[in-house]
């Protein structure tokens, strides 16, 4: 337990470092039209659709819904201000909810640390304890091109010794930015195994 507060002591030093300096090729939300939908696919198999439904208080917001299970997998991102996103809630399975610190630094040019918080974390004993994931970006953008590397550390409980261990995964991606600094097609790597997420179309009204 010492070294988890130790290690996320140490990232949320980076993280308000790392923000500081960053450079911005957030989502264009000035630009994008209310009610924007915004179709995707990815190679793991599901499509869903994304509906932009304005600013809801301080954060514009993204509808998602997933096909075919739209019922069952809906949820909703945040975005700030800059058009970073900041955090999901799912509509049926709250567990799934994902908070990130300061924001998600897939949208930020060179380095950017950030940890997310996911669900109401685990059953220690007779505590329940959020785990957090810690993530550093290293991201190039070139015109339209972006290339990202990624180092993540997961602390998990061994079940041997009952203690929380750091495990840490490699991740790149590269891809290329389309109309209102969308995503319009990803291939990544992690781990040895790869895959990709596909923008089809963006319909308006």
């Amino acid at each position: 337990m010492n070294f988890r507060n130790t290690l996320f002591a140490a990232v949320a030093l980076c993280i308000t470092a790392s923000a500081s300096f960053a450079q911005n090729f957030g989502i264009d939300f000035k630009s994008m039209p209310r009610g924007t939908k915004l179709h995707y696919e990815s190679s793991q198999g599901p499509k869903w659709v994304g509906t932009y439904v304005g600013k809801k208080g301080k954060y514009h917001r993204i509808d998602v819904r997933f096909i075919p299970d739209e019922k069952k997998y809906r949820r909703s991102d945040f975005y700030n201000k800059d058009g970073y996103l900041v955090k999901s809630e799912y509509k049926k399975l709250s567990s799934q909810d994902v908070d990130y610190t300061p924001f998600h630094c897939a949208r930020i040019v060179g380095k950017c640390t950030m940890s997310s918080t996911k669900g109401d974390g685990i059953v220690i004993g007779n505590r329940r304890m959020k785990l957090k994931t810690l993530y550093t970006y290293s991201t190039t953008l070139n015109g339209t091109n972006f290339s990202s590397t990624i180092t993540e550390t997961t602390l998990k409980l061994d079940s041997k010794s009952l203690q929380m261990k750091p495990s840490v995964s490699k991740r790149t991606i590269k891809g290329t930015l389309t109309d209102y600094n969308l995503f319009q097609m990803r291939h990544w790597t992690r781990d040895g195994k790869k895959g990709w997420t596909k923008l089809l179309k963006i319909e308006t009204k």
